[in-house]
Parts: C-alpha cells; structure tokens; sequence
C-alpha cells in the first residue's frame, strides 16, 4: 500500500498526475490516501457546488457609544440606553438567547493642546457597548431596527445588518450533487484531452463549508422620533460546497 499525502493549496486547479506523488491544489486540509499499487495512474480534480437561497434570518449589530466626565457616569449611561433597547427586542419577540454581547469597551478621552506643550489631559471617557441580534422572522427586521434605533436614544449605533440562513444544511446536499457533477466535467475533459478513459472515483474530500452570509454595510441610525421605516432588503446568498475528487483511469 502506498501512503501519501494530498495538501491542498490552491482551489480550482486540475491536473492528471501519478498516484505515486498526487500533488492536487485545492483548499485547505491534508487528506491521507492509501492507494493498492504505485503503478495505478490517476486525475486530480477540484469541483464546485452552489445553490442560491433567499436569507430567512436577520442579523443586527446595534451598540450605544456615550461620553461622560467619569467612568461611572458614562457607564451608567451607556447601560440605561442599552436596557432600553433589550427591552424593545424583547418587546418584539427577540428571546435572550438570541441577543449577545459583541463587544464592551471603555477609553479616556484626551484633550490636545499642542499649543500649551505638556502632556494631553483626560477630557472624559467614553463607552462603547455592542450587540448582535438574531431577528428569526425575516419581515421584522426593519420594525426590530426602527424600534431599537427609537428606544436608544441619540447614542445609539447601528454597526451592521446583514442576513443568513437559520438551517443551511438542507441546502447543502444539492450543492454536494452540484458540487461532485462538476468535478466529474473537470475530470472528462481532462481525460479526454490525455486520451485516457476516465475510471471510478478512488477519493473525495470536501471544504468550503460555511453558514451563507449576505452582509450589508454599516447603516447611519435614524433620527429618533423620525418619519417612516428603516427599508431592508435580505436579497440573494448562496451555499457553496467544494470538493477534491481522485478518479481513477484506464
């Protein structure tokens, strides 16, 4: 038996190449052959797989950014309008579960005065709480957005809204069918092209498995108390699957 190992570089490449050494660029894992006889020859190829789907789930990055003179001053702040939001997303539906913290973060502030010389003094500072919010019901998310948006107040950010699919997995095995069909042309064509006969697939492995994410740039919130819905639209995204297949020739 003849022990090699495949590492993967470069996706999209193809070659016919000699079991002995399969060099075969792709993605990202080393995968452990074990093949019955050096002599047997074989093709290398890459394929993809995508299926197009429309986001079911909405994902919200909202956060308050307020300075005060003091840190206990400007957390106190930052945690009231933060519990004005919650209380909104919890007020449309939003479980706990489905609301996490981000990021939290405090930083002095400075006043520079090149002018005067000496070292920079501390203004105030400043508190910066983020959340991501999971928005299960895709035709709320600008209700969940404006109502957020209204209930932190003037310093409250609106970082990111962008969209994803709750359960990806019952896409992915048409992108797998997808994925292997165009291996399989790859490796026709280089067969035919070698003069060879195209055998059996002697080895599959797969990569590029990741949750679909249609991500939007960051929004400007609203003004609070403002006219009308924030528009959002969750469009198109993909699941994509790529697999490495070893056929074996004749």
């Amino acid at each position: 038996m003849l022990q090699f190992t495949q590492r993967m570089r470069r996706a999209g490449a193809a070659g016919l190449v000699g079991f002995a050494m399969v060099a075969a660029v792709g993605c990202t894992p080393e995968t452990n052959v074990t093949l019955s006889s050096a002599e047997q020859k074989g093709i290398a190829v890459s394929g993809t797989g995508k299926v197009t789907v429309t986001p079911d789930m909405g994902l919200l990055t909202l956060g308050v950014q307020i300075t005060r003179p003091s840190v206990t001053a400007a957390r106190d702040a930052a945690s009231k309008s933060m519990d004005a939001i919650r209380a909104a997303l919890k007020q449309q539906g939003i479980e706990g579960k489905d609301v996490a913290t981000s990021g939290f973060n405090i930083q002095p502030q400075y006043d520079f005065q090149p002018n005067r010389g000496g070292s920079p003094n501390i203004s105030g500072y400043m508190v910066t709480n983020n959340i991501t919010v999971k928005v299960r019901k895709i035709d709320i998310v600008s209700e969940v957005l404006d109502n957020a948006v209204m209930a932190g107040g003037n310093d409250v950010r609106v970082n990111q809204v962008a969209f994803t699919v709750d359960d990806p997995e019952k896409y992915r095995g048409e992108a797998r069918t997808k994925a292997v069909e165009n291996a399989r042309t790859h490796a026709e064509q280089l067969a035919k092209a070698a003069g060879v006969t195209l055998g059996k697939a002697l080895m599959i492995s797969e990569s590029n498995i990741g949750v679909p994410f249609a991500e939007g740039r960051g929004v400007m919130a609203p003004a609070p108390g403002g006219m009308g819905g924030t528009p959002v639209s969750p469009g198109e995204t993909a699941v994509t699957i790529s697999v490495q297949v070893v056929y074996e020739v004749n």
